[in-house]
């Protein structure tokens, strides 16, 4: 690609489709050296780049450039959709993010409902706790809600309290009785449950 094709010739030019699996390999490898993304996500990012590129070329052209970089990065193990699926997963989990909205995120970053349920139950079989149970501490610790409340002792049991925090955690998408059940334990039980869960998240 060494120059623009002169306007004279476009009309008689020739499709750069090798050019082009060439420019968007590159742009490609580059990205995913800062990113962890989606099968569906990068192709999304490499036709959004082309108008980007400095040739004339059919959209089938580009078209078939953009799958077959997409199939030499997932054959090389440089794009996977279940290596992304845990690394979010394990993100959000972090973050205090609840299973439903786990479901959601990953459904919009463009996987499919099935690898979802899969990452979902992987995730949680033989566990201790539940992801569920460590996105709702994480929170809740966070934001210093029920146990980890810096209120003094004899504020902690307004009920009003209680109730606005209840509030906020259901608003993240975690049950009434999820809550309930860690409302009901001491900080020490539920640093004890994070600590637990630890070694199968860093996995």
């Amino acid at each position: 690609m060494s120059h623009i094709l002169p306007m004279n010739e476009i009309k008689n030019k020739k499709t750069y489709s090798k050019e082009a699996y060439t420019w968007l390999w590159n742009y490609a490898l580059n990205y995913l050296a800062r990113y962890e993304v989606s099968q569906s996500k990068l192709e999304y990012k490499l036709f959004e780049r082309k108008e980007k590129y400095p040739f004339p070329i059919e959209s089938s052209d580009y078209s078939l450039a953009v799958n077959n970089v997409i199939k030499k990065l997932c054959l090389q193990n440089l794009l996977s959709d279940k290596r992304y699926a845990l690394s979010r997963f394990s993100q959000l989990t972090r973050r205090g993010k609840s299973l439903s909205y786990i479901r959601q995120d990953l459904k919009r970053n463009g996987l499919n409902a099935t690898l979802i349920e899969d990452i979902i139950e992987e995730n949680q079989k033989d566990a201790l706790v539940t992801c569920d149970e460590i996105a709702a501490i994480t929170y809740m610790k966070k934001r210093h809600l029920g146990p980890f409340s810096l209120k003094k002792e004899n504020q902690k049991d307004d009920y009003k309290l209680r109730q606005k925090e209840f509030s906020s955690l259901a608003r993240q998408g975690f049950s009434y009785d999820l809550i309930s059940r860690l409302f009901s334990k001491d900080k020490d039980e539920l640093e004890d449950m994070i600590f637990s869960s630890q070694e199968r998240l860093s996995t």
